[in-house]
């Protein structure tokens, strides 16, 4: 999980918290209203304890307000989360895959390369050519037989 998706969903568990803290405290102010009410039976209090109760339940209702915004935006980072983990999956296979195609391609040049150099190695050997020739033996041109009129391409020439 990224740093900042970390510190978004950690800001958010802070402020639910203060939000609960707030909803209790008010939960116990509610009650001792209640109490007092029950001590004392002036229509002033009733009113006062009735008033303090619907700011109570208003504050209730937007912390739970809150907390769903807040559920509702972890799903979100949970959900971009899960989409970023599995391109990054994607894209490692991808990779892995390319790899082992350039290491297949390169083991081809290299086992092709090695047979071209041991027919070359033993061709000059089987023509008795000495150190010094085979140095300068790529130099010379040797005619093509095609050139000669005795390759394939010959018999269209009549």
């Amino acid at each position: 999980m990224s740093k900042e998706k970390q510190q978004i969903i950690e800001e958010l568990q802070r402020q639910l918290h203060l939000q609960s803290i707030d909803l209790a405290n008010h939960r116990k102010e509610n009650d001792g209203l209640w109490s007092s009410l029950a001590n004392d039976s002036g229509d002033w209090n009733l009113q006062q304890a009735i008033r303090e109760r619907d700011t109570a339940l208003m504050k209730k209702n937007a912390v739970e307000v809150e907390l769903l915004k807040c559920q509702m935006d972890m799903k979100s980072l949970n959900s971009q989360l899960l989409e970023t983990i599995q391109q990054k999956v994607y894209l490692s296979q991808e990779l892995e895959a390319w790899q082992d195609d350039m290491q297949f391609v390169i083991n081809q040049q290299l086992k092709t390369q090695q047979q071209t150099e041991q027919a070359w190695n033993a061709s000059s050997q089987n023509h008795g050519f000495t150190d010094s020739n085979l140095r300068h033996s790529f130099l010379r041109r040797t005619r093509s037989p095609i050139l000669e009129g005795k390759g394939f391409l010959s018999l269209f020439k009549r």
